[in-house]
C-alpha cells in the first residue's frame, strides 16, 4: 500500500490567511472533495497575527499555517486512503489561497 503525502508551501497568498473560520472552512470543504470523513477540528489564532488549523479525518488529517506578514501559508495534506487525491484536496485548498507561487513535497509512505 503507499500513501501519498502533500507538504505545500504556499507563497505570495491573495487569500485571507487572518481568518482562522475561513480557513477551517477551507479545510473541511477540501475534505469533502474527496469524502473524507472529518472527526474533528481545531484552530488556533495567534497574536498579533497567524492561523494554524488541523482538521483530523477518519483517513489522517490536514493542516494549515499561516504567516500573514509574509503572504505564506503552509499547508499539509495526509490522506491515508488509497482512493482519496490530495492533489484534489490541494487544488481546493489553493483556489482560495491564491498563491502566486508554490512548492510541493511529495513523501510516498510505502505500507508493506
Amino acid at each position: 500500500m503507499e500513501i501519498r503525502e502533500l507538504i505545500i508551501d504556499a507563497n505570495e497568498c491573495e487569500g485571507d490567511l487572518n481568518d482562522e473560520k475561513l480557513l477551517l472552512q477551507i479545510l473541511i470543504s477540501a475534505a469533502k472533495k474527496v469524502e473524507a470523513n472529518v472527526v474533528n477540528a481545531l484552530a488556533h489564532k495567534y497574536n498579533p497575527q497567524g492561523v494554524t488549523v488541523v482538521v483530523l479525518l477518519a483517513e489522517s488529517h490536514l493542516s494549515i499555517s499561516t504567516w500573514p506578514e509574509f503572504n505564506y501559508a503552509n499547508v499539509e495534506i495526509f490522506l491515508c486512503n488509497d482512493s482519496m487525491r490530495p492533489y484534489i484536496v490541494w487544488d481546493e485548498i489553493k483556489s482560495k489561497l491564491k498563491p502566486k507561487v508554490w512548492k510541493i513535497d511529495e513523501i510516498i509512505h510505502r505500507i508493506e
